[in-house]
């Protein structure tokens, strides 16, 4: 699955890594996200903005706001 990094300024930088821990949650999370006791951690390296990762990781850090579906930006609105 390929995702967007957030920011404005994510798409300037040549490399961005993120480092994620989705099976922090053990009652919530599936079990492929865990070592013997130890929750796996993903290091996402994002290129001018994009990256490519599995289909689970990805809706994980989509559902937690992590990443984008695009590369569109939209500005919080100042009140």
């Amino acid at each position: 699955m390929k995702i967007y990094a957030t920011g404005f300024r994510a798409f300037e930088t040549a490399r961005v890594h993120v480092y994620v821990t989705p099976g922090a949650r053990r009652e919530s999370d599936p079990v492929e996200w865990w070592v013997g006791e130890t929750p796996r951690m993903y290091d996402v390296e994002f290129n001018y903005g994009a990256a490519e990762v599995p289909d689970e990781l990805g809706k994980y850090m989509l559902d937690h706001g992590m990443a984008g579906r695009s590369k569109v930006v939209i500005p919080r609105a100042v009140a």
